[in-house]
């Protein structure tokens, strides 16, 4: 299968030569279109709309009222996507003393916290990190992680002892990745 052929039997079955809604629905910009095309429909969401309102809430006042300790996976990853880099250390600990995100087990969640303590020097997070980063394989973890930690002043040194000591346990593509990005000798 070709992508031609693709948009031919697309184009005779599904849209049964209709060229109104070909073109209305931008499929040809959808297959071979830079982006999302602006036809995007962004399904809405209460949940994600109280997220992103608890996280507004949060940087303005300092209110975690909105926030729920019974969230889902999602809804913390919306949360924390939507607070700005770096909160201070005083938001930091807040959101730490009342929802325990260091010690969490949620490895997308705890990722997402720890990205936010490297922007915000975090050093109360900065041990489980350490055991994230010596734990964990996932290149989409480890990348954005060491980047961030290398480009900073204050954790610089931190990422090189880390990756010292979790290299040898890395797979060979994250090592040749994360190599690369760290200038390793």
């Amino acid at each position: 299968m070709t992508t031609a052929r693709f948009l031919e039997l697309l184009r005779a079955g599904l849209f049964a030569n209709d060229p109104v809604a070909w073109e209305r629905l931008r499929v040809e910009e959808w297959v071979f279109g830079r982006g999302i095309p602006v036809n995007l429909v962004e399904p809405s969401s209460a949940r994600f709309a109280a997220t992103r309102a608890a996280a507004e809430a949060f940087v303005k006042s300092g209110s975690t009222q909105g926030v729920s300790g019974d969230w889902l996976t999602v809804e913390w990853l919306d949360f924390l996507g939507a607070l700005p880099k770096p909160l201070s250390s005083g938001q930091m600990a807040e959101l730490d003393r009342r929802f325990g995100l260091t010690a969490r087990g949620n490895s997308e969640v705890l990722f997402a916290w720890l990205e936010h303590a490297v922007a915000a020097d975090y050093e109360p997070a900065f041990p489980a990190l350490e055991h994230f980063l010596t734990s964990q394989g996932r290149r989409k973890f480890l990348t954005p992680l060491y980047e961030q930690m290398d480009a900073r002043a204050t954790t610089h040194a931190l990422a090189r002892r880390i990756y010292a000591k979790a290299r040898p346990r890395y797979h060979p593509i994250a090592v040749t990745t994360l190599d690369a990005l760290l200038k390793w000798q």
